[in-house]
């Protein structure tokens, strides 16, 4: 196993949506949601992220069409709102790659401190950030999103770190 690889992701398609009807309005759409919030699931190649009461981010993964249906969905529904998704997004993976996020991050992302199914917002190298943590091939895995404005210094910065700590 390597010590850190980390995986660009932001091609990927994503949907947000907030307000108080975007859980029967996503429902009414066949999306299946968590039921608490800062949790997520994975369903049809699909990451449904519930960051609050009432406000999701969805990702389409490879073969995933879920994001790009409800684009194709005008909006028109009180009480439900579009957000904008383009944020930029990265996967790592490796031995250390909780150990790299510690350097960045003042949350504990270890397995006892951040369960599978949880979401946290936080802030990573003092960007604004949604991480989750799920298993892969039997392996721990971190998912990082943040504004797709400072995507190129996230990356930056997360390499940087694992360099200075021989983790590459």
């Amino acid at each position: 196993m390597q010590a850190l690889k980390i995986t660009e992701m932001s091609e990927l398609v994503r949907y947000g949506v907030k307000g108080p009807e975007a859980t029967n309005w996503l429902i009414r759409h066949k999306v299946a949601v968590p039921i608490k919030a800062n949790t997520w699931l994975f369903n049809e190649n699909t990451i449904v992220m519930r960051l609050g009461t009432n406000e999701f981010l969805i990702e389409d993964q490879v073969g995933g069409d879920v994001c790009n249906k409800l684009l194709a969905d005008h909006l028109r529904v009180a009480g439900v709102y579009k957000v904008p998704r383009v944020d930029a997004s990265y996967l790592l993976v490796g031995s250390n790659a909780n150990r790299i996020l510690s350097e960045l991050c003042a949350l504990d992302l270890s397995a006892s401190a951040l369960p599978e199914n949880e979401v946290v917002m936080t802030q990573v190298a003092g960007i604004s950030a949604t991480i989750l943590r799920q298993s892969s091939n039997g392996e721990m895995v971190y998912r990082l999103w943040c504004d797709g404005t400072y995507g190129t210094y996230m990356k930056h910065t997360l390499l940087e770190i694992a360099a200075e700590l021989n983790e590459l």
